[in-house]
Parts: structure tokens; C-alpha cells; sequence
């Protein structure tokens, strides 16, 4: 997702129905999630647009597992608006990378923060597909992930929330699998891009940075996780300006070169590393490339 679609989304307590919810533009801290009189006071970290609140469902939500199945027609349509001319082997490739980040945005805040997750269980957590307030400056078809959990969140290590994380995703491997025919090899890295992705942003500063991405790595390279591709996640390279830069390499590819007019990403995992570099390092001054 482009900068522009991202935004802080912080804590704050929401005094018409006494649940908790991530909304952005607000600053607490997860003492006031808890109910704590005293608590930590890190400061929350950067989720992007993803919301997350914990209560009872109301109809407009599904668990997670059955909104695959109802709602998929609807979540692969939305996926036009990211470019023109793609199929649904596209929409779904996008689909999943989407998806992911959003789960993984409401997961990796709170982990990154103090250490807890909520309950990701595809049976336990709710979600629907809803479009932004429209004061929050988006176009008017952008629309989000809102995840709901009846529960708390708890305290988990990083393994723990590696296997939240693929229980909770197998609903949409399974569903795009199935309807589109693309690869649960492939399914789960374009998922792992997503989750990465979420880790990234949650980093604040540069002492943030550095523990967030290793943070996301121990979940997206663990040995033996569908979520591994034994490939390089990020790398740095030296613009046309001499300043080194850090870039994020895909593991599975989002196939936008097979849409109309597509080409390769510039961080595509089917470049080669050669022409990968010499995009990248051009980059650096914003250069056109060919």
C-alpha cells in the first residue's frame, strides 16, 4: 500500500459501547487497553490503515473463516483499483499480499509495543471490509480490513505468533487456491510480503526499525514455515546519488507485469539481482526507468 493510503492507527478507549479499538489520529497506550493503572509508556507504533476493537460482532461482521467464503467476489473486484487491465490470477496475488498486511498491521503493533496479540483464530476473529470516515481524507471507493475480537489480547513469544499468524491465514490460501489456481507455495510468500511489510512499518526510529524488521524475520523466515523462501527480504544498495539505501525485496511475485501495460516491480523476486540493483540504485535520484 503507497504512503498516502497510510496513517498512524493508535489506542484509544471508545466510551459509546466501552470496547477498545485502533483508530488512528489518537495517542494512549496499552495501560488503558488493559484497564492498568500503571503500564508501559512506549510510544504505539505505526499499524497503517487496519482497525482492530474487541467486543461482541454485530451482523455487519463474519468470522474469518466464513467471510472467505461469502465475501471473496467482493474482496477480489476492490482489487481493480490498484491497476488496470488485471485478471483474477492478479486480484487474487494482490489480494493476499493485502490481506496479510492488514492482519499482520493489527498484530504487529501491539507485539511490537508490548508484547501481546490478540486471539487470530480464523473461528475466533471477525472482520468485515469497510470503506474509510470520510474525513479521513481518502478517496471516497478505499475501503479497509476491521477486525473484531471478542477477546483481550495476550502476551505471546515470537513462535507463538508465527503460528497465529498461518492458522489464521489458511482460510485465504484455501479460498484463492481454489478459485483462482494460484500455488499455496506462492500464496503463503505473497502472504509472508504482506506480514514483513506490516513489521516494517511498525518501526518508529531507527533503533525501532532495526528491532522491528528483526522481529518480522523471525516469523517470516523461521525453518520449515510455509512463510519462508530462503531468499534475501531486504537489501541495500548504493544510488547514482552515493547514498546507500535499504530496500525491501519480494519473495513472492504479485505477477503485475502479466496486467496490461505491466512490467516487473522494481523489487520483483523474478529479477534478476543485476537488473534488480541497477533499477534500485537509479531510484535513488527518482529516475525514470524503462
Amino acid at each position: 500500500m503507497s504512503a498516502a493510503y497510510r496513517r498512524e492507527c493508535l489506542w484509544s478507549r471508545v466510551p459509546a459501547d466501552g470496547h477498545y479499538r485502533l483508530v488512528g489520529g489518537l495517542k494512549t497506550d496499552i495501560s488503558e487497553l488493559r484497564g492498568d493503572a500503571a503500564g508501559p509508556q512506549s510510544a504505539p507504533a505505526r499499524v497503517g490503515d487496519a482497525v482492530l476493537s474487541f467486543g461482541a460482532a454485530d451482523s455487519s461482521f463474519l468470522p474469518v473463516d466464513t467471510a472467505w467464503a461469502a465475501w471473496l467476489d467482493d474482496w477480489l473486484s476492490y482489487q481493480q483499483n490498484f491497476g488496470a487491465g488485471t485478471d483474477e490470477r492478479i486480484r487474487a496475488a494482490h489480494l493476499m499480499t493485502f490481506y496479510a498486511h492488514h492482519l499482520a498491521c493489527v498484530a504487529a503493533g501491539l507485539f511490537l509495543t508490548d508484547g501481546v496479540v490478540p486471539d487470530l483464530s480464523p473461528k475466533n476473529l471477525f472482520v468485515r471490509f469497510e470503506p474509510f470516515d470520510r474525513r479521513s481524507g481518502r478517496p471516497e471507493a478505499a475501503r479497509r480490513f476491521h477486525f473484531r475480537s471478542p477477546h483481550l489480547p495476550t502476551r505471546v513469544g515470537a513462535d507463538d505468533l508465527h503460528d497465529r499468524f498461518v492458522e489464521s491465514l489458511m482460510p485465504a490460501v484455501e479460498a484463492l487456491n481454489l478459485r483462482c489456481q494460484l500455488s499455496t507455495g506462492s500464496l503463503w510468500r505473497l502472504a509472508s510480503d504482506g506480514i514483513f511489510g506490516a513489521f516494517l512499518d511498525g518501526g518508529t526510529g531507527s533503533a525501532e526499525d532495526e528491532t522491528a524488521m528483526a522481529a518480522g524475520l523471525a516469523i517470516v523466515e523461521r525453518e520449515g514455515s510455509p512463510f519462508c523462501s530462503g531468499l534475501p527480504r531486504v537489501e541495500r544498495v548504493a544510488g547514482t546519488d552515493g547514498r546507500e539505501r535499504l530496500h525491501r525485496i519480494r519473495s513472492g511475485c504479485c505477477l503485475a507485469y502479466r496486467a496490461e501495460g505491466g512490467r516487473h516491480c522494481d523489487v520483483c523476486v523474478l529479477l534478476p539481482a543485476d537488473e534488480r540493483r541497477r533499477r534500485l540504485s537509479a531510484l535513488g535520484l527518482g529516475a525514470a526507468l524503462v
